[in-house]
């Protein structure tokens, strides 16, 4: 059966409160701008949502590129940095699909990363879960783009594909796909799109 998929939530837990608790003396106005999308207005905290600017992850996938993957519908936008995650960073998710169906979970994470962060949990995540998985394989994707044999879904993993890499502008990006039967060339073909729309 598929219920072959690790839980990392907790793993990246402990990383977002490590993150949080190890530089939070956050009267630094030298950060530059706030994130655009965060809404909070209490105002006098203005530091504590510092960071770099967010990305639509959702937005960097051709549909096209998608549906290659077997997957249909519309990508659902997550964000796991502000105030609640790791100092000055910004972690944009996207999903389409379901664990639940044949074709899987297809997801494109954007970690971009500001000149304070101390912390990069998508790179811890990419170099701690393959286990003992075999090494990651280089593909033509960014700079030292990695294929790797499991993927790297929100929140969890397990049983797939994902293909990290660093796309400049300090982000590191990661597009997976879940399931036995991962088409290689689809993924690496929607890993260079999301990295020409960065």
């Amino acid at each position: 059966m598929r219920a072959k998929y690790f839980i990392v939530a907790g793993f990246s837990a402990a990383l977002l409160l490590a993150g949080c608790s190890s530089s939070d003396s956050s009267s630094d106005s030298s950060k530059s701008s706030t994130t655009a999308s965060d809404s909070d207005s209490s105002g006098s905290s203005d530091s504590a949502t510092s960071g770099p600017d967010s990305v639509d992850a959702c937005g960097l996938a051709d549909p096209a590129l998608i549906s290659a993957l077997g997957v249909t519908g519309e990508g659902e936008a997550t964000d796991r940095g502000g105030k609640n995650g790791p100092p000055d960073i910004a972690w944009n998710i996207c999903t389409w699909g379901s664990l639940t169906e044949t074709s899987g979970l297809v997801t494109v994470q954007v970690l971009t990363e500001g000149p304070d962060a101390v912390v990069n949990p998508l790179e811890i995540l990419l170099n701690s879960s393959g286990g003992n998985a075999p090494a990651a394989t280089p593909v033509d994707v960014g700079t030292g783009g990695k294929l790797y044999d499991f993927a790297l879904v929100s929140g969890g993993g397990g049983v797939g594909k994902t293909i990290g890499f660093d796309a400049g502008n300090s982000q590191l990006v990661a597009v997976s796909q879940t399931g036995d039967a991962v088409d290689v060339a689809a993924l690496t073909a929607l890993a260079q799109g999301v990295d020409e729309n960065l």
